[in-house]
């Protein structure tokens, strides 16, 4: 980890999905087709991986009382089947919007308007520049998410980096003083 987050008080994590929640690399060219087979994606799901060390922010996140919301350009029905079957209760779910994409801020205004809750009570977590951007945007702190992601040198640049999923257990400890 490297810089100091923003000592606001946290309510909700925010996390991206493909590569930063679950490693969903098998699908990635069946996802890119122009007529997908969904249910051939779908039976995928067993074999996707939750990266080393989110449990352990899962865990904290419970026993903190704070929410947890999953935003991500991936189908709605497919997060929402992937956290089912890892058994993964989330307070929000925002999927692929026809009228909104990375990096529109809209999609993370959803997920807070869903919770009731402002931006700078939550962070946002995330492996790209896109996640990075919707964040700056919609005026959430953000912290890039470096296990899985191509844009981790430019990334750690100008954010603060989380190397593994633990490191958000620390940031969010870190915001709980109240500024």
């Amino acid at each position: 980890m490297n810089k100091k987050p923003n000592n606001t008080q946290v309510k909700c994590l925010i996390t991206d999905f493909d590569e930063t929640f679950f490693d969903t690399s098998l699908t990635r060219n069946l996802r890119k087709e122009k007529e997908k087979d969904w249910d051939k994606i779908y039976s995928l799901i067993p074999q996707f991986k939750m990266y080393d060390g989110w449990q352990d922010v899962l865990k904290y996140l419970k026993e903190n009382n704070i929410k947890l919301a999953v935003v991500s350009g991936a189908k709605t029905e497919l997060l929402k089947r992937t956290l089912t079957h890892f058994g993964i209760e989330t307070d929000a779910i925002v999927g692929f919007q026809w009228c909104y994409r990375k990096p529109n801020a809209k999609l993370l205004h959803m997920a807070l308007e869903k919770l009731g809750l402002d931006p700078s009570e939550a962070i946002v977590t995330g492996n790209s520049t896109k996640d990075e951007l919707q964040a700056q945007r919609a005026g959430v702190r953000f912290v890039a998410a470096a296990w899985d992601s191509l844009y981790k040198e430019e990334l750690a640049q100008r954010c603060l980096m989380a190397q593994k999923p633990q490191d958000l257990i620390k940031i969010l400890e870190e915001s709980q003083v109240s500024a």
